[in-house]
């Protein structure tokens, strides 16, 4: 039985807190940790990794995998979930045949740095696709792209983001300004939501993990948690499967799960086409399994906020000498905060609505 509450230990609010709670807790359960260093190191100078854990049989044929940090800033909350469900001693409850495997911060560059992004300005979601195809054109941010150095429309510290994006949702509408920037690009290296000319660090090192311990596995669970988009403490359940696939993964997790381009229309509010999303890696890596992989996105604050927040952040970043190291750090604390809110009642509800999804995983992998 698991707490209603998650325990104020289990939370980080920083890259280095994060990993030690990861790295303690599974100390205690007696389980071995490996630990995939990166090329760079956090800001602190301190050593950058992804670590990663399995419960339950090495052999097992049905496998829950738990992903944190993908969107760096947005993983402190899921490492917490992954905490607290060692902490409260999950795995000894786990059916025969069925393992657990936990990969904490793939990208703990972003985490460290509270960036959305990786060390290259990647956005790790937008990542994973055969580099040696024709890449995907987003025409309509590069209508746009010109726009967004600091000046005097954006300001001379992208304190108008606000507003900048607040006429484009007046003339276009919420949709469409949240598709054009999340939607992701190829063009400009430098540019909001890049995803990349090759496979990132956590990209390649996320293929890694999952090759050693997709061997033998015939049925398997993918869960990823995020924050920041939805209304506030709600958890949605967001998958890219389509046809049966979808039928399926809706069966195991209710019918609300949702799939941008399957339960919307072209020109419909909320249609959106996704490129280079993680399942790309999921489906490679347990050829022949049964994969039922979803997101739990979490919201915070209203999505217009958010994302003019990620533009200011972005403008920053790309002319850092223009900008003093104070309001970075203010920049940032915000970040955080839309990622990874400190209201307790908030972090409550993520603990609650993470189990509940786990729950579910499990269920279905023996189902």
């Amino acid at each position: 039985m698991y707490k209603d509450q998650p325990d104020p230990e289990w939370q980080a609010d920083e890259y280095r807190q994060a990993r030690l709670n990861f790295l303690s807790i599974c100390e205690q359960a007696g389980v071995a940790v490996e630990s995939h260093i990166h090329t760079l190191v956090s800001p602190d100078g301190s050593e950058l990794a992804t670590d990663v854990a399995l419960f339950g049989p090495s052999d097992a044929t049905r496998l829950l995998v738990m992903v944190s940090g993908v969107h760096g800033v947005e993983g402190f909350s899921g490492s917490a979930s992954q905490v607290g469900w060692i902490a409260q001693e999950g795995y000894r409850t786990l059916p025969s045949d069925t393992a657990v495997l936990m990969i904490h911060l793939i990208n703990p560059w972003g985490a460290a740095n509270l960036r959305r992004y990786t060390e290259s300005n990647v956005d790790l979601c937008r990542n994973f696709l055969d580099f040696s195809q024709p890449l995907p054109v987003n025409q309509s941010y590069s209508a746009i792209h010109d726009e967004l150095r600091l000046g005097e429309k954006l300001g001379d510290r992208g304190q108008f983001a606000g507003p900048y994006l607040g006429q484009m949702v007046t003339e276009s509408g919420l949709e469409y300004v949240v598709d054009l920037f999340m939607a992701g690009q190829y063009e400009y290296e430098r540019g909001f939501g890049y995803g990349g000319s090759k496979p990132e660090w956590s990209n390649l090192t996320l293929r890694a993990i999952l090759a050693k311990y997709s061997i033998g596995v015939e049925r398997t669970c993918i869960i990823e948690f995020h924050t920041g988009l939805g209304p506030w403490a709600y958890g949605q359940l967001i998958t890219m499967h389509q046809g049966e696939e979808l039928e399926r993964v809706r069966r195991h997790f209710g019918p609300c799960v949702f799939n941008p381009s399957a339960d919307k229309q072209p020109g419909e509010e909320g249609y959106r086409i996704v490129t280079g999303h993680t399942i790309e890696a999921y489906r490679e890596s347990f050829p022949g399994a049964e994969i039922s992989a979803v997101t739990l996105e979490f919201g915070t604050y209203p999505p217009d906020q958010t994302l003019a927040l990620l533009v200011q952040e972005h403008l920053l970043m790309q002319q850092p000498e223009e900008v003093s190291s104070k309001v970075m750090q203010a920049i940032r604390a915000q970040l955080l905060e839309y990622h990874h809110p400190a209201d307790w009642e908030w972090r409550c509800a993520f603990w609650s609505r993470s189990i509940q999804v786990t729950r579910q995983a499990i269920a279905a992998l023996n189902s």
